[in-house]
C-alpha cells in the first residue's frame, strides 16, 4: 500500500466513523421511549373521546332544534323539554379514561345539568347557546383528560 492509499483509507474511516456517530445520534433522538408512546396513545384516546363528546352535543342541538320548532314541547306529550340530553356523553359510566375518570365525569355531568337547567327555553337560539355551553364542557374534559396523561 502506498501513502496515498493509506491517506484515502484513513479519510474513509474518519468519514464512516463520523457518519456512524451522526446516524447513532439521529436514531437516539428519533426513537421514542415507552413513556412517550404511552402518553401519545393516551392523548390520542382523549382526542377521540373529545370528538365523540362534540358529536353527541351536535346531535343534541339538532334534537333541540326539532323540539324548538314545536315551541319547546314534545309533540306527543306536549310537555316542556328539559334539554339534559346535551349532557348524555358524561352520563355513560361504561366509558374509561386516564386519571380519576369517574369523578371527573360525575363533576362534568353535574356541571352540565346545572347549566342546562338554567337555560331551559323553547327557542332555537337557546339550543345554540346550550350547544356552546356543552361544547365548553367537552373542551374542559379534553384538557382534564390530557392533563391526566402526564
Amino acid at each position: 500500500m502506498n501513502g496515498k492509499a493509506v491517506v484515502r483509507l484513513g479519510s474513509l474511516c474518519v468519514a464512516l466513523a463520523w457518519l456512524g456517530v451522526g446516524v447513532a445520534e439521529d436514531t437516539a433522538k428519533a426513537a421514542p421511549t415507552a413513556a412517550d408512546t404511552a402518553r401519545k396513545s393516551c392523548v390520542s384516546q382523549c382526542e377521540i373521546s373529545n370528538g365523540t363528546c362534540n358529536s353527541k352535543v351536535r346531535q343534541a342541538r339538532q334534537e333541540c332544534s326539532k323540539k324548538a320548532a314545536n315551541s319547546g314541547r314534545d309533540p306527543m306529550t306536549m310537555r316542556n323539554s328539559d334539554y339534559t340530553y346535551f349532557c348524555s356523553y358524561f352520563r355513560n359510566p361504561g366509558r374509561r379514561g386516564p386519571g380519576n375518570f369517574s369523578d371527573r365525569f360525575t363533576q362534568h355531568y353535574n356541571l352540565c345539568i346545572d347549566v342546562m337547567q338554567q337555560n331551559i327555553a323553547s327557542m332555537r337560539y337557546d339550543c345554540y347557546l346550550n350547544e356552546r355551553d356543552a361544547q365548553t364542557i367537552c373542551r374542559s374534559e379534553l384538557r382534564d383528560c390530557q392533563a391526566a396523561c402526564q
